[in-house]
Protein backbone atom coordinates (compact mmCIF):
# COMPACT_ATOMS: atom_id res chain seq x y z
CA UNK A 1 0.00 0.00 0.00
CA UNK A 2 1.33 3.43 -0.89
CA UNK A 3 2.41 5.61 2.01
CA UNK A 4 -0.25 8.26 1.33
CA UNK A 5 -3.01 5.67 1.28
CA UNK A 6 -1.79 4.14 4.51
CA UNK A 7 -1.64 7.58 6.15
CA UNK A 8 -5.23 8.42 5.25
CA UNK A 9 -6.47 5.15 6.72
CA UNK A 10 -4.38 5.71 9.85
CA UNK A 11 -5.93 9.18 10.19
CA UNK A 12 -9.41 7.71 9.68
CA UNK A 13 -8.76 5.09 12.38
CA UNK A 14 -7.58 7.77 14.82
CA UNK A 15 -10.72 9.84 14.18
CA UNK A 16 -12.96 6.81 14.66
CA UNK A 17 -11.18 5.87 17.88
CA UNK A 18 -11.73 9.40 19.21
CA UNK A 19 -15.39 9.24 18.22
CA UNK A 20 -15.78 5.95 20.08
CA UNK A 21 -14.07 7.36 23.17
CA UNK A 22 -16.36 10.39 23.18
CA UNK A 23 -19.44 8.19 22.84
CA UNK A 24 -18.29 6.09 25.79
CA UNK A 25 -17.82 9.21 27.91
CA UNK A 26 -21.18 10.59 26.76
CA UNK A 27 -22.95 7.38 27.77
CA UNK A 28 -21.78 7.93 31.36
CA UNK A 29 -22.82 11.58 31.67
CA UNK A 30 -25.87 12.58 33.64
CA UNK A 31 -26.69 15.83 31.86
CA UNK A 32 -28.45 15.43 28.54
CA UNK A 33 -26.97 18.62 27.08
CA UNK A 34 -23.42 17.42 27.78
CA UNK A 35 -24.22 14.00 26.32
CA UNK A 36 -25.62 15.60 23.15
CA UNK A 37 -22.58 17.84 22.79
CA UNK A 38 -20.13 14.94 23.02
CA UNK A 39 -22.23 12.87 20.62
CA UNK A 40 -22.22 15.76 18.18
CA UNK A 41 -18.44 16.03 18.39
CA UNK A 42 -18.18 12.27 17.89
CA UNK A 43 -20.23 12.67 14.72
CA UNK A 44 -17.79 15.33 13.55
CA UNK A 45 -14.93 12.88 14.05
CA UNK A 46 -16.82 10.26 12.04
CA UNK A 47 -17.25 12.76 9.20
CA UNK A 48 -13.52 13.57 9.34
CA UNK A 49 -12.73 9.85 9.14
CA UNK A 50 -14.97 9.37 6.12
CA UNK A 51 -13.52 12.41 4.40
CA UNK A 52 -9.96 11.22 5.07
CA UNK A 53 -10.76 7.88 3.44
CA UNK A 54 -12.73 9.12 0.46
CA UNK A 55 -10.92 12.33 -0.39
CA UNK A 56 -7.46 11.23 0.48
CA UNK A 57 -6.44 13.46 3.28
CA UNK A 58 -7.01 15.34 6.45
CA UNK A 59 -6.09 18.78 5.10
CA UNK A 60 -8.86 18.66 2.52
CA UNK A 61 -11.56 17.49 4.91
CA UNK A 62 -10.73 20.01 7.63
CA UNK A 63 -12.02 22.80 5.40
CA UNK A 64 -15.51 21.27 5.56
CA UNK A 65 -15.98 22.43 9.17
Amino acid sequence: MARGMRNKFVAARIYRDRAEELRTIADNLGHESERELLQSIAGDYERLAKAAETRGGVARCASQF
